[in-house]
């Protein structure tokens, strides 16, 4: 029999068993279903729709027997107590929020990463991204967990891959979470040293206020999360000017440092800062590299990973970043000052150990297109993996 993995709930995070699921009733007497109800509630989610339906508990002692279970010991049906249908109950849920789990969800040990940005600074297009970089690397197995609960973003990553028209894809009310499984072993047999399930959370903007707060579910996020993508718009001063002046953007709209401000005075944060572990982006890099000189061309994109994460490699890269982002002291532009700002404020909040990376995820090409320049996207997220002892590393980092 395999081993049970304690998993949490992406929704309500609270710890459960693959077994621990309930099942939704597909037919039956029909109730609104109060643990949604409250789940909705609790989150000032006042607008969801209402769910009516019952749900069927398997550890209830009247269904002993009822249950079909593989060869492993994994509850997979659940005999339909209506004697209206002949179908089995598939569909698992949370025991406690009662919202969707996926088929495998919990036979895995899982990795949750938040990834955590203002509106527009490019979270959904950078998560897309990832996910193309995972799937041409022919040494990983990198697939979705469910089509349901990701095809939203598998949406944008076929639409940047073939080229959009006119504009960038749109990824407006985009938010997950999304469920991937990753098995480094190449091995087309799932292999359950090798094989991790990752929960992305896309954390909306609206999560943060200027009055430095932060809500409930941003809250629980950094609670629970094994790691952070913290995204920086580094063309943010030059779209936040552009979107004043044709209207569309009010000069109230939350801003990285405004976020960072939250995040520091967060004591979540503060109490999980050794274990949680974060890696930096600074996105849109094209947008502003001409205010740089340390670096040109393709030297902004971070390495690109084969099979392991180096960390002295990746040490030497941030450090780069770091210094073309803070200056010498010299003379800055308004844009550097305004970069080299949110480099002191994130070394304020996140230390001076986290790795900082730089994407330019999006390319305009002929016709007023735009498609993937998404190489080296998924590096800061195998990073985290390593951190995490879930992904392979080439070399320890030297001790000093």
């Amino acid at each position: 029999m395999k081993e049970f993995f304690t998993v949490r709930c992406p929704y309500c995070f609270q710890p459960l068993r693959y077994n621990n699921a309930v099942f939704r009733r597909t037919d039956g007497p029909m109730a609104t279903d109060k643990y949604l109800e409250i789940y909705h509630h609790d989150r000032s989610n006042f607008a969801y729709e209402e769910n009516l339906f019952d749900y069927v508990d398997p550890g209830d002692p009247k269904y002993k027997g009822r249950k079909f279970l593989d060869k492993n010991g994994y509850i997979i049906e659940l005999e339909n107590p209506s004697n209206s249908s002949g179908i089995n109950l598939t569909q698992r849920l949370c025991p406690f929020c009662h919202n969707d789990l996926l088929d495998n969800f919990g036979r895995a040990k899982t990795k949750y990463i938040a990834v955590i940005g203002v509106s527009a600074s490019g979270k959904t297009t950078f998560l897309s991204a990832v996910n193309n970089q995972l799937r041409e690397n022919s040494k990983f197995t990198w697939m979705t967990m469910s089509a349901k609960a990701s095809k939203s973003l598998e949406g944008i990553t076929e639409k940047y891959r073939e080229a959009s028209d006119k504009a960038r894809v749109s990824t407006k009310d985009i938010n997950g979470p999304f469920f991937y499984r990753l098995d480094y072993s190449g091995s087309q047999k799932p292999d359950p040293r090798t094989e991790t399930d990752v929960v992305f959370f896309d954390v909306p903007g609206e999560y943060y206020a200027k009055s430095e707060k932060i809500n409930r579910q941003l809250q629980d996020y950094l609670t629970y999360a094994d790691g952070i993508i913290f995204i920086v718009n580094s063309a943010e001063k030059i779209e936040r000017a552009e979107a004043i002046h044709n209207g569309s953007e009010s000069e109230e709209t939350v801003t990285v440092i405004n976020i960072l401000e939250a995040l520091y005075e967060s004591k979540i944060l503060k109490n999980r800062k050794e274990s949680l572990k974060t890696a930096i982006v600074f996105n849109k890099i094209d947008k502003v590299e001409d205010d740089f000189n340390l670096f040109g061309g393709e030297e902004w994109q971070p390495p690109t990973i084969e099979d392991a994460i180096d960390f002295d490699e990746i040490e030497a890269y941030s450090y780069r970043i770091k210094e073309a982002m803070l200056g010498n002291g010299g003379t800055q532009t308004p844009l550097q000052k305004e970069l080299s700002a949110y480099m002191r404020k994130i070394i304020d909040v996140f230390g001076e150990d986290c790795p900082v990376f730089a994407t330019k995820l999006i390319t305009e090409i002929y016709g007023g297109k735009y498609r993937f320049n998404s190489s080296g996207a998924d590096t800061p997220f195998l990073w985290l993996l390593a951190k995490m002892g879930a992904f392979p590393v080439k070399q320890e980092k030297k001790k000093q």
